[in-house]
């Protein structure tokens, strides 16, 4: 979404948002204390058609009004971490792998250090771009591409250097010359892309959470569990920079709800509110910065709350229920589906989360344990946490084709 569109529609007074207010913490002089703020939010439950800006945004980036970029570490982590989870399993098989990406990657996901990187420039064309790797690498069987910001050009470009081209996508919008894509997102079927004639006739397609890329720590750790005692320990993690502080609006409601509940918090060293989330000392909490183990501490979690990307399928994987947030529109189908599929419940849409919706959710929860074993057995069915494993196995099938 954009700020200045919600600017305009507040200005409009449209019927499908109001303002609401939220407590959020705020450091002002070295001191923590938590202060009102108000934001104008969509009602959860209106049904007009929404798509996500993009008619406004074509039609503006058309009129020259508006320019779109990359953010940086606002959506490296997930593209970095699905990446090495199929790096790794590449590896597994006698692959050479090497990464190409933005300096800023690296302070995201310092995992990406476990393997071969080429600084690029994202300033440059995409030809370019494809250039200074195909240089770098001479030559590659395999050429993967995990980036909203290039496409078709690249992709052509790069078949210069690779012998096959394998595409991540999210939303099926945009036309690729691949020979494989995959979209793991939550209900997607190869016709999405197909009947669209978005990719090439022979392009193979992956599509759906069977194909998500886990590390192996969720694909091994993927086992039902005996029902717990209820509601005890929560699992908080809303992206890795989390730079709008969901967290700690997840978190009032908590300490209002569940305040004898203990509360795993995740986030990167990088993000931004790490410091004020640690500084407010709120009884149960731990906060966790830069773990390795992410596996092992959402396991031990009778439920979660956080966002629907690729952290979703992680916590399906391990028999984890979630409360979601819908931070970004690449999320919506994930969130829709786990929900559909009752390992879920949607609290939170267009990156605002809605305290009601979650105060309601964990109440309901808390009251009913045997809802949440039920959500534990669903969560499990949605992913078994093998994609990776199956996606490598596609690859090395694709190279057989020649």
């Amino acid at each position: 979404t954009c700020t200045t569109v919600h600017l305009v529609e507040q200005a409009m007074g449209v019927p499908y948002r109001y303002s609401k207010e939220f407590m959020h913490p705020v450091i002002r002089d070295g001191e923590v204390s938590v202060e009102p703020f108000n934001y104008f939010v969509y009602y959860l439950d209106s049904d007009i058609e929404r798509d996500g800006n993009r008619t406004l945004f074509k039609r503006l980036a058309g009129e020259l009004l508006m320019q779109e970029t990359q953010l940086g570490a606002g959506t490296v982590y997930s593209h970095v971490i699905r990446c090495l989870a199929l790096a790794d399993a590449l590896k597994a098989e006698g692959w050479m792998c090497t990464f190409a990406s933005a300096p800023e990657s690296t302070l995201t996901a310092p995992a990406l250090g476990d393997y071969p990187i080429i600084e690029i420039d994202e300033t440059l064309s995409e030809a370019a771009q494809s250039a200074i790797i195909g240089a770098a690498v001479e030559g590659a069987d395999i050429c993967i591409v995990d980036h909203y910001g290039l496409g078709a050009d690249f992709e052509t470009a790069a078949r210069a250097w690779a012998a096959k081209i394998v595409i991540f996508e999210d939303v099926p919008a945009r036309r690729h010359d691949a020979d494989l894509l995959l979209d793991a997102s939550g209900g997607r079927r190869a016709e999405a892309y197909t009947d669209q004639k978005l990719l090439p006739d022979t392009c193979m397609v992956l599509a759906g959470p069977r194909y998500a890329l886990l590390r192996d720590a969720f694909a091994l750790d993927a086992a039902p569990r005996a029902s717990g005692p209820g509601l005890w320990r929560i699992f908080v993690s809303m992206g890795a920079t989390d730079p709008d502080n969901l967290t700690g609006e997840a978190l009032t409601v908590l300490a209002a709800t569940l305040p004898d509940v203990e509360i795993d918090v995740m986030l990167s060293a990088a993000a931004p509110h790490l410091a004020a989330l640690r500084a407010t000392e709120m009884a149960g909490v731990t906060v966790h910065a830069g773990v390795s183990d992410v596996a092992r501490l959402m396991a031990g979690a009778d439920l979660a709350i956080g966002t629907a990307g690729i952290n979703l399928w992680e916590r399906c994987a391990l028999g984890v229920p979630s409360l979601l947030v819908i931070a970004a529109e690449n999320q919506r189908d994930n969130a829709h589906f786990a929900e559909a599929a009752g390992a879920a419940m949607i609290v939170g849409e267009e990156g605002v989360l809605s305290g009601e919706a979650l105060e309601h959710a964990l109440k309901d929860l808390a009251r009913a344990p045997e809802r949440l074993d039920a959500m534990r057995l669903a969560a499990l069915d949605v992913c078994d946490g093998m994609g990776a494993k199956r996606v490598a196995d596609a690859i090395a099938a694709l190279m057989r084709i020649g």
